[in-house]
C-alpha cells in the first residue's frame, strides 16, 4: 500500500486529484494546507507528496522547506497554475522539487511520476 499526501487550499483541486490518483493500492490523505501537511508527514509516511504552489498563510514553498527538514528524501511534486513563472519553478527547484506541473494536469502524466516514486 502507498501512501500520498495531497496538499491544496481549494477543495475542488482535491477532489479532482482524489478522483484521478485513487487506486487499489494507494491510501489518499488529503489537506487543505502547509500547516495541516507538516502535521501529517510527522504522523505517518508517504510515498509522495503532491503539493499546491499557491495557498494563504504558508505557501507550497515554505512547506516545502519544512517537509525537507523533516524528511529530506520525500519526493515533492509541485502542482501550479503559473507555469509561465519561471522564478516560481526556480524556487521550487530550489527547495527540492521532484517534479514540476501544470495546472490542469495530466492525469497520466501525473500518475506515470507518482508511479516512478512508488516504486522507488
Amino acid at each position: 500500500m502507498s501512501r500520498l499526501l495531497l496538499v491544496d487550499d481549494q477543495a475542488k483541486n482535491l477532489i479532482a486529484l482524489e478522483a484521478a490518483l485513487r487506486a487499489p493500492h494507494r491510501e489518499l490523505v488529503s489537506v487543505q494546507s502547509g500547516e495541516h501537511a507538516i502535521e501529517e508527514v510527522r504522523r505517518r509516511d508517504f510515498a509522495v507528496v503532491v503539493l499546491d504552489v499557491v495557498m494563504p498563510r504558508m505557501d507550497g514553498l515554505e512547506t516545502a522547506i519544512a517537509l525537507r527538514s523533516l524528511f529530506p528524501q520525500l519526493p515533492i511534486i509541485f502542482l501550479s497554475a503559473y507555469w509561465e513563472d519561471e522564478d516560481v519553478r526556480a524556487r521550487a527547484r530550489a527547495v527540492g522539487a521532484h517534479e514540476y506541473m501544470m495546472k490542469p494536469f495530466d492525469r497520466a502524466v501525473l500518475c506515470g511520476k507518482i508511479a516512478h516514486y512508488e516504486s522507488a
